[in-house]
């Protein structure tokens, strides 16, 4: 691949591109200098064009990017034309285009993608504005084909085994169905399907990459489409006709559609394509979304699936609304905020104050560890702290464990929810630990985290990506504090395999059901992902919320890992981690293959971590 995209680009711009890069972001590349003095020659090139392809608006590199990875060749179609001989079961597809204007131009480009399509499938087009006069007065081939202008009669018209629908203007890549095909020979028990998507500009060119996570139904539910451009397949057999709307555009069928289906949705049954299979094409006038009709909608699905929140709009963005879930609290549960320190007062006074001061929510107890602290001063304000009722300092005496630590804490307290919390972050919000507890108490959630800043407002903590940096690392480090972040993800509540332990929020009987954090194997770093990672294999959904935001001064109270004395403990807790969760690092499910593993920015992967199927056919 690599060899590849030098040809779009000269060494000598590549190179410069990285030198602008470092003087940008020079904290990055102190961390990863070792990485680059080993001379990986491999990692290093990889590294080189992950840089030019964060700039690939200005260089125009999207695109090419595209078609170097997506677009069929020849020989890609013969070698799909061998393979779909073997194929033992082929469902019926059924494609329907939506119309909505007598522009044949843009009609003509989306007929075509279809038929330029390795598999076959039926197409109707879907009329109820009447336009087909018109078209076939431009285009007599429409003549010959299938227009419907009424829903209902549309859903009969409609024999495939699953359908899926285009807006009129946006076009397929060339292996959608193909794709979709080769899934249905591993499993036809999908109820949904999606892909990702991408956007074409005003110029014709392709832009905007929106490189979806597996299903996601926090997303799904802090916005009025998760599916804005997504390929989006449908099984046939479990919809209904709708007896009572007309669905006039290409997002109102979805929605029909999936608030039928949503109460049976689950990972199990929504599978996510992740290959870039629709081209959407940008509108000239961009109407404003209805937040009324948008809350709406989202309170019919909250009601579908019996959720009791509260919905509060907090704007748009590209046409799409977003929203913040309130979870009610039926009760208050006692809060047991564990924070480990050692000395460093100045920074636990900072803590414990703001959290004081700041946090709305009344039931909790502070517990402070104290970790063989040694200044005076230090000792005088735990005596202080103790004689409040809802404070009280113990001592743990061994060596430090931040593992070991935790669960030590864990016995003494008593609330029904924990909170672990570093001694190094600041409340910001006065209803964060109200809000984390709202999603806590769900039944189906394990671990909470929050939206930490740095002390610049710069972003510390949108939530942990596996696979980052080898194992681990944190989405959107560095970004503005204002930022509305890789689709919207910095603003709206949505579901991570992990959170980090700086602040964390889960039911004590969910921490002790996994078994804590493991002291043995991870005592210092990375047993939060392991943590987390225990509650996603029990079951549970890991959730982060960017409505609880907290300042971190991360680290200020333990040593670097990066410091020789600590450095072979860190490689052995990383080569841990990589034996433990080897498929989860490499796949992510609340991330993307076709985005980088090599910075934390949600930029594009220069080789995407995606199966071509027809590569591995043999005849």
């Amino acid at each position: 691949m690599w060899q590849d995209l030098t040809k779009l680009i000269s060494w000598q711009r590549l190179i410069k591109i990285y030198l602008v890069d470092i003087i940008k972001r020079p904290w990055l590349y102190l961390k990863i200098l070792p990485k680059l003095l080993s001379f990986d020659k491999e990692k290093f090139k990889s590294r080189l064009f992950s840089v030019a392809l964060r700039y690939s608006t200005n260089l125009d590199l999207y695109e090419k990017w595209f078609y170097l990875n997506y677009e069929l060749a020849e020989i890609d179609k013969r070698q799909i034309s061998q393979e779909k001989l073997t194929w033992k079961t082929l469902p019926n597809y059924t494609v329907i285009i939506c119309v909505s204007s007598n522009e044949t131009e843009s009609l003509n480009q989306s007929y075509a993608s279809l038929l330029a399509q390795m598999i076959e499938a039926e197409i109707i087009f879907y009329d109820p504005f009447n336009h087909v006069e018109n078209l076939l007065k431009y285009d007599l081939k429409f003549k010959q084909q299938k227009f419907v202008s009424s829903f209902t009669k549309l859903m009969d018209a409609a024999s495939g085994d699953y359908i899926a629908f285009i807006e009129q203007g946006d076009i397929l890549s060339n292996q959608a169905l193909y794709l979709l095909a080769y899934r249905h020979q591993i499993s036809l028990e999908d109820l949904v399907l999606y892909s990702d998507g991408d956007t074409i500009d005003f110029q014709g060119k392709l832009t905007n990459l929106s490189a979806k996570p597996s299903w996601n139904i926090s997303l799904f539910l802090s916005s009025t489409s998760y599916f804005c451009k997504s390929l989006v397949f449908f099984k046939k057999k479990y919809l209904q006709p709708s007896l009572n709307l007309e669905p006039l555009s290409l997002i109102e069928c979805i929605e029909l559609f999936m608030g039928q289906l949503l109460p049976a949705l689950s990972p199990k049954n929504v599978h996510h394509l992740a290959y870039v299979l629709y081209h959407q094409r940008q509108k000239e006038n961009l109407i404003l979304p209805d937040s009324k009709l948008g809350k709406e909608l989202l309170d019919q699905r909250l009601s579908v699936l019996g959720v009791d929140a509260k919905a509060e709009s907090i704007g748009w963005e590209q046409g799409i609304n977003l929203f913040h879930l309130s979870y009610s609290l039926k009760h208050y549960p006692k809060v047991s905020i564990l924070i480990p320190t050692r000395d460093n007062l100045g920074v636990l006074k900072i803590c414990v104050d703001e959290l004081t001061k700041k946090t709305l929510y009344a039931n909790y107890e502070l517990i402070i560890i104290n970790n063989n602290s040694l200044q005076t001063e230090t000792y005088a304000y735990f005596t202080e702290l103790s004689k409040k009722s809802n404070v009280k300092v113990i001592d743990y005496e061994a060596a430090f464990n931040y593992s070991a630590i935790n669960n030590f804490a864990v016995k003494h307290a008593e609330g029904e929810v924990l909170c672990l919390l570093n001694n190094d972050v600041e409340v910001i919000n006065e209803d964060w630990l109200e809000e984390m507890v709202g999603h806590a108490l769900r039944p189906e959630i394990g671990a909470v985290g929050a939206k930490l800043f740095y002390p610049d407002g710069t972003i510390q903590h949108g939530g942990i990506i596996l696979g980052v940096g080898g194992v681990a690392g944190h989405a959107h480090r560095y970004f503005p504090g204002d930022s509305k972040g890789y689709d919207n993800r910095l603003i709206v509540a949505h579901e991570l395999s992990a959170v980090t332990g700086a602040c964390l929020v889960v039911r004590k009987s969910l921490y002790e059901e996994v078994g804590g954090l493991d002291e043995v194997n991870l005592p210092v770093t990375l047993n939060d992902v392991d943590f987390c990672l225990k509650l996603l294999e029990a079951g549970y959904r890991n959730l982060w919320t960017p409505h609880a935001m907290l300042y971190h001064h991360e680290s200020k109270s333990r040593p670097s890992d990066y410091r020789p004395e600590q450095r072979e403990r860190y490689e052995r807790e990383r080569a841990y981690m990589k034996a433990r969760w080897a498929d989860l690092i490499a796949n992510d499910p609340a991330y993307n293959p076709n985005l980088t593993l090599d910075t934390e920015d949600f930029a594009l992967s220069a080789e995407p971590r995606v199966e071509k199927p027809w590569l591995a056919f043999k005849k």
